[in-house]
């Protein structure tokens, strides 16, 4: 991530501020401020991703569950806890259920 992702969270900051940016000088617009808004929200939750993905590596490389395959394709431990968590309530579990 680094500098650019910096840079880039600040400045889609700003945007939903409502301040001019080097990027984007002029003022800007009601739709700009919610693609932005939209755009910080996944940018502040990459990394939660990949401290997660390098987590569940260093995990299943060291422990070598029985269900690997089956925590891999969930998304990893985040994923896999996620599952159990909605499994174990009844709410969410019939909400799923309409879903799908």
């Amino acid at each position: 991530m680094g500098a650019s992702w910096n840079m880039l969270v600040r400045n889609k900051y700003r945007t939903i501020r409502g301040n001019a940016t080097p990027i984007d000088p002029d003022k800007p617009s009601i739709l700009k401020r919610v693609n932005s808004s939209i755009l910080v929200i996944f940018l502040c939750t990459m990394p939660l991703a990949a401290v997660n993905g390098i987590i569940t590596l260093a995990w299943t490389r060291l422990e070598s569950p029985d269900n690997l395959r089956f925590i891999l394709d969930l998304g990893g431990i985040v994923g896999n806890s996620l599952l159990v968590f909605v499994e174990g309530n009844e709410f969410l579990s019939k909400l799923v259920d309409l879903k799908s």
